[in-house]
C-alpha cells in the first residue's frame, strides 16, 4: 500500500472538492493541497507527492462507524480525534485504509478562539506523541481564516487578480484583518467574476496565489503562517 500524505481540513474549499479526484481538475485542487505544493517546491521536492485529504465532519463520521464514541462537539477535541485516528491510519478512503505519511491539519481560529485552537493543536500534537506513532504530525492554525495567508503577499495577489488589483494596500496586516475572507471575495468581485457563477475561475485564482507566495513574505507578515511552515518543513519535507 503505498504511503500518503492525510490532509485534515474544515471545509471542501480547504481540502478540495471530490471532483479534483474524479476529473483531476487542477482547479479544485484546494486550498491544503496547493498550498504543501508550494512548500514542496520551494523545498526542492520535484514530483508530486500523492495524498488523501477529509474534512474534520468527515473523521467524526468515520470515527463513528468504528463503533466507538468519537467526542465529537467541541473543535479540539474533533482536532485531537481526528489528528490521533489519521496517524494511527485509521481512515478509508475509496475502500480501503490509508498508510499514513504525515498528518497535517489547518483550521482556523477567531482573536477570541485563538488560545483555546492553538492549546487544542498543542494537544492533539501530545496526543499523537504519546500513541507512540512515528508518523509526524503537523497542526496550522490560521488567525481567522485561511485567506490571511492567501492575501500575504502582493505577488499572489497580482497572480489572482492582475496588476491593478493585486497592487492595491490590504486595509491591514494580514493577520489583523477581522475578516479576510471578505477581503479576499471583495478583491474578487473587481475583477467582474462571479465566484458564485464561475466556481472554476474563483477557484483557479486562488490556486495561481498559493502557487506564486513567497513564503519569507508570508512569514514575515503572518507568525501564524510561519509557525506551521517551520513545522511542515521541519518533519515532512525532510522525509519526502
Amino acid at each position: 500500500m503505498k504511503k500518503r500524505l492525510v490532509i485534515i481540513g474544515e471545509g471542501s474549499q480547504d481540502i478540495g472538492r471530490r471532483a479534483w479526484f474524479e476529473w483531476q481538475d487542477e482547479a479544485f485542487k484546494g486550498d491544503i493541497p496547493s498550498l504543501l505544493e508550494r512548500l514542496h517546491e520551494l523545498n526542492g521536492v520535484r514530483y508530486p507527492v500523492p495524498f488523501v485529504s477529509i474534512t474534520l465532519e468527515e473523521t467524526q463520521r468515520q470515527i463513528a462507524s468504528f463503533g466507538r464514541s468519537g467526542r465529537a462537539g467541541k473543535l479540539g477535541r474533533m482536532m485531537r480525534d481526528g489528528a490521533v485516528r489519521a496517524a494511527r491510519g485509521d481512515f478509508v478512503f475509496d475502500g480501503e485504509r490509508v498508510d499514513p505519511l504525515a498528518v497535517v491539519m489547518i483550521v482556523d481560529a477567531t482573536k477570541d478562539q485563538f488560545q483555546y485552537v492553538i492549546a487544542a493543536a498543542n494537544d492533539a500534537a501530545l496526543e499523537c506523541a504519546s500513541q507512540s506513532t512515528i508518523v509526524p504530525v503537523v497542526i496550522g492554525v490560521a488567525v481567522h481564516e485561511i485567506e490571511a495567508w492567501l492575501l500575504a503577499d502582493e505577488l499572489s495577489r497580482i497572480a489572482a487578480f492582475g496588476d491593478e488589483i493585486g497592487k492595491r494596500p490590504l486595509p491591514g496586516s494580514p493577520e489583523e484583518l477581522s475578516d479576510p475572507k471578505s477581503v479576499w471575495r471583495s478583491l474578487h468581485g473587481q475583477t467582474r467574476s462571479d465566484p458564485d457563477e464561475d466556481a472554476r475561475d474563483y477557484w483557479l485564482r486562488r490556486r495561481a496565489a498559493w502557487l506564486t507566495l513567497r513564503r519569507e513574505v508570508a512569514r514575515s507578515r503572518c507568525p501564524q503562517f510561519a509557525a506551521f511552515e517551520s513545522g511542515y518543513e521541519g518533519r515532512v519535507v525532510k522525509i519526502l
